[in-house]
């Protein structure tokens, strides 16, 4: 079960789990064409903060976590594309 404070924080689909500060999309592996970052972030606050989360606290902007913590997710898909789940 997810705590509150954890849906209010989604994974967004980007890593940098290859080559520290290359944050990369997961289904590409294209490297970022945008980024929206709070203010200090990324910071690999405990040196395995490998993914990327959009958080409600944060205003909607970027923040690096530890990839293992359980949070919803955003998927990519096509116009037209059945969504499942």
């Amino acid at each position: 079960m997810m705590k509150a404070s954890q849906s209010q924080q989604v994974w967004i689909g980007a890593y940098d789990t290859v080559t520290e500060g290359d944050f990369r999309w997961v289904g590409s592996k294209e490297k970022l064409n945008f980024t929206d970052w709070s203010a200090g972030e990324p910071n690999s606050q405990t040196d395995d903060e490998n993914c990327v989360e959009m958080s409600v606290i944060l205003n909607y902007q970027w923040n690096d976590d530890t990839c293992t913590v359980k949070k919803q997710f955003i998927c990519e898909g096509s116009p037209g594309e059945n969504v499942i789940g």
